[in-house]
């Protein structure tokens, strides 16, 4: 199968890159703004059908969502009206897709992890955007998976984690809110899912498509416990211990609305694939692991 990954230089598509074995039977091909530059959406399709694809991964996304408040335009190109094209152009050409949205869908006020059928109510650019983006793949064809996943981490790009380590080498406490829940991800994990789902396709073992599932990893944990254990899963490996103080989201404000519960329900689609997601804490060891025998620890913000 011919597989075309969007966002090639992003954590995920590095992710996939990673786990790609170089015998697989799969011809992939990681596309850049080196490649095609996203944003000139009106060649979009011209430029995917010239590839000639059987699968799309779009693992592209305008991921800052501070920022998507004061660029909203950039935001919305990237999350709704990229996936739109990519979606079209999979239908002109018989390709599939798979597509990567988002626990911001949600207003995180259920008590409970959300399954796929809750209601969606995104309370700020980020989250609307890619609601919308997934809302227009859905409007084009129905021959697409879309992958709600939260929390993602990984060796590759900025993230939480790798925030977290830049910061506990200058300093040795800092806050960080202790009342927003959600399952960290690793983006190697859910590369894998990804993968898994592309073997089930060319099996001829999924059916029907048109499908949202939530993919992140298993258990859930507090931003504060999250850097917590970051922390001393550093500590064990050699850094400096680093007190993490927890508070509430009202002390740290920030320009977009986060939701409070972020927990999603993965339980379809381990029933569907037959995959279940890594505990998170599993996870974050093999990339602390791997990070700290890197200098690659750029610093960024969770998405």
């Amino acid at each position: 199968m011919k597989i075309l990954v969007t966002g090639k230089s992003g954590q995920l598509a590095r992710s996939i890159a990673q786990r790609c074995d170089a015998s697989d039977e799969h011809e992939f091909i990681f596309a850049g703004r080196e490649t095609f530059d996203l944003n000139h959406v009106d060649q979009i399709e011209d430029w995917v059908c010239s590839q000639s694809p059987q699968l799309i991964i779009n693992a592209a996304a305008w991921t800052a969502v501070d920022a998507a408040e004061d660029q909203a335009e950039a935001a919305f190109l990237m999350n709704s009206e990229v996936p739109f094209q990519l979606a079209k152009s999979a239908s002109k050409i018989g390709a599939r897709l798979i597509h990567v949205s988002t626990d911001y869908v949600y207003d995180g006020l259920k008590e409970a992890a959300y399954i796929e059928s809750d209601a969606t109510n995104p309370q700020g650019v980020y989250g609307r955007s890619k609601l919308l983006g997934e809302q227009r793949i859905g409007s084009v064809f129905d021959d697409f998976v879309i992958l709600r996943t939260a929390w993602v981490y990984g060796p590759y790009g900025s993230n939480f984690v790798k925030t977290m380590l830049k910061l506990g080498e200058t300093r040795d406490e800092f806050n960080v809110v202790e009342d927003q829940f959600g399952n960290p991800t690793s983006s190697l994990d859910l590369a894998d899912a990804i993968l898994c789902i592309v073997d089930h396709w060319d099996a001829g073992r999924l059916s029907p498509t048109a499908q949202i599932y939530h993919c992140a990893g298993a258990g859930n944990t507090s931003w504060a416990d999250f850097a917590r254990r970051v922390f001393s899963m550093a500590q064990v490996a050699g850094n400096k211990p680093v007190t993490v103080r927890g508070i509430p989201s009202s002390e740290w404000p920030t320009k977009a609305v986060r939701p409070a519960n972020s927990r999603l329900d993965c339980s379809k689609f381990q029933w569907d694939f037959g995959m279940q997601m890594p505990a998170w804490e599993e996870s974050l060891q093999q990339t602390i692991h791997h990070l700290m025998q890197t200098t690659d620890q750029g610093g960024g913000s969770a998405a």
